[in-house]
């Protein structure tokens, strides 16, 4: 009897150490498993935003450079020079255009809505801007007529739109080295780098974010400018004319006039230019 019931507690014994190897191996092989295949999923996304980035670098870089070579030809007076640079132009802008709304949708997508809104109305609205000036310098000289503007303002302009697409180009590695991108995009707060759209705009700054501000503050102009207060001129200068706007908007909507653009007077802003926005149909 002692030897039989010796026998059914090893049986007990090895069943229980079955079950239990079965069940608990499971559920660790379920872990190992689950952690692999997110690591490969983030991995996935994370080498799908360098390709993103890579593309959309490329581009700023390739339209941003042929600008150059139009202003300096442009500067030179070479008519061959100023040809060959105008059509080397017009073909990159042909294919810029050609992939605009999808390059913009991934950049949402794998990016985030705060790189896609600092793209499409402050960096690409500036490309198109100072894009249409050197077109118009160019039919402007070709009929004999001067200079639109200074050669050195339009440089420093140029230079402007340099520094900021430098800026986001950081901005977007610094988000794909630390695997912040497509599904494991993390809130503004907790990004580990500072955007480049988030300083303080005031007198003295300039770039594509004041171009930028100047545009918003058109559009929103009936919420606070007289009838025959004109459009501020859209030079990307944060001047005179800018910083009084920027006080009358604050004024008319209950702020301190301080005539400085951050969070709160942005805030104001956001909503009045996104009505604006707004097609009629």
């Amino acid at each position: 009897m002692t030897t039989i019931g010796a026998v059914e507690d090893q049986i007990a014994v090895l069943i229980i150490g079955f079950v239990l190897t079965s069940v608990v191996g499971g559920f660790v092989g379920y872990y190992f498993q689950k952690a692999t295949w997110q690591a490969n999923r983030r991995e996935s996304e994370r080498l799908a935003a360098a390709g993103m980035f890579d593309e959309l670098s490329r581009s700023m870089d390739r339209r941003l450079y042929r600008m150059w070579l139009l202003h300096w030809a442009l500067k030179s007076g070479d008519d061959a020079r100023v040809g060959k640079a105008l059509d080397a132009y017009r073909h990159v802008l042909y294919e810029w255009n050609d992939s605009l709304n999808r390059s913009l949708a991934l950049a949402y997508r794998y990016f985030g809505e705060g790189v896609w809104k600092h793209l499409d109305r402050v960096l690409y609205e500036d490309f198109a801007r100072l894009g249409a000036h050197l077109e118009d310098e160019y039919r402007q000289r070709r009929g004999g007529a001067r200079s639109v503007a200074p050669a050195l303002l339009v440089e420093r302009q140029l230079q402007a739109l340099s520094n900021d697409v430098y800026g986001v180009n950081r901005f977007l590695i610094s988000l794909i080295q630390h695997g912040a991108v497509g599904l494991y995009q993390r809130s503004p707060g907790d990004w580990l780098e500072r955007p480049p759209w988030g300083d303080e705009l005031k007198r003295g700054s300039e770039g594509p974010r004041v171009a930028e501000w100047q545009r918003a503050l058109n559009l929103a102009r009936d919420s606070f400018a007289s009838p025959e207060v004109g459009p501020l001129v859209v030079d990307g200068r944060f001047g005179p004319a800018t910083q009084e706007a920027t006080a009358s908007f604050q004024e008319h909507h209950h702020l301190q006039a301080d005539r400085i653009v951050g969070p709160l007077t942005r805030a104001v802003m956001d909503p009045l230019v996104t009505e604006r926005r707004q097609p009629t149909w």
